[in-house]
Parts: C-alpha cells; sequence; structure tokens
C-alpha cells in the first residue's frame, strides 16, 4: 500500500512537471519581449539604485530613453560622472562618433598620439576607452569593444 501511493504521487509530480514545463515554453516564446542591445548595456552599467533621479521610474527606463530616445547620458546622479562617461562609450558605438577632448587647440608636434580634437569622420568606433579618476588615486580604465553577433 505505502509503495502504491508513493509511486502514484511520484508519478503524478513527474507528469505535472512536464506538462508544466512545455507550457512555461509556449509561454516563453509566445510572450518573448525583443530589447534593445544597447540599453541592456547601458543598464549593466547604471548603479540600479532605482532611485528616480534621472526623472524615470528606474534604471532600466532610463536605460532605454538613452538607447532610443537619445537621452541625455549624463544624468544619472548616482552613477556620476564614471557612470555618464562609460553611458557616452557605449553609445559612441551607435553614433559613431567619439567626443572631442576639450580646451586642446594646439596639439605637440613631438607627441605622436591622435587625440580628437573636433569631431569625428563618421568612421566605424571599434574600441573605446574611459577614464575614472576617483578621490585618493582611486583611478580605472575601462575599455569597451564593439559587440558583433
Amino acid at each position: 500500500m505505502t509503495w502504491v501511493t508513493i509511486s502514484l504521487s511520484a508519478a503524478t509530480m513527474l507528469s505535472m512537471a512536464l506538462v508544466l514545463t512545455f507550457i512555461l515554453g509556449w509561454a516563453s516564446r509566445k510572450f518573448h519581449v525583443d530589447v534593445d542591445r544597447r540599453a541592456l548595456a547601458i543598464m549593466e552599467t547604471l548603479p540600479g539604485a532605482n532611485c528616480g533621479g534621472c526623472g524615470y521610474v528606474g534604471c532600466g527606463e532610463y536605460a532605454e530613453a538613452v538607447a532610443l530616445e537619445h537621452e541625455a547620458v549624463n544624468k544619472c546622479t548616482v552613477g556620476g560622472a564614471d557612470c555618464s562617461s562609460a553611458v557616452a562609450a557605449i553609445m559612441a558605438f551607435e553614433e559613431n562618433s567619439i567626443h572631442p577632448t576639450i580646451n586642446h587647440e594646439k596639439p605637440d608636434p613631438e607627441i605622436n598620439l591622435n587625440v580628437i580634437t573636433k569631431e569625428t569622420d563618421g568612421s566605424a568606433v571599434e574600441n573605446v576607452l574611459s577614464n575614472a579618476f576617483g578621490f585618493g588615486g582611486m583611478n580605472a580604465v575601462v575599455i569597451f569593444k564593439r559587440y558583433r553577433d
């Protein structure tokens, strides 16, 4: 009697698991929502505080606004300048342009360095380097690379 009850319970649970697996798989395909890759990348750079300081309900809504509606990249007050720099680097891939170095009018001919002094010509941007300078020598360099499918 005990083995019959246990076997019947196990068979019922297994059949329910199989049926629910197929239902969940169908629902996953049926109700799939495409999310912009840029919005996902921007969302990863934001602090995730969902504070509303940017004027949007949460970080996800702000990331979508930046990626799809060309909202300003410097509205995240929690993330600060470093976060804005990272978001701008991600959007540089979309626009194929790099922001010029400000207050750099006269390059030194002795130094062989490609400094952007005006708007770029629209050639493909493959890598973007972003510097983050903190207090007390807490500095970091992040290199972003264009994602290819």
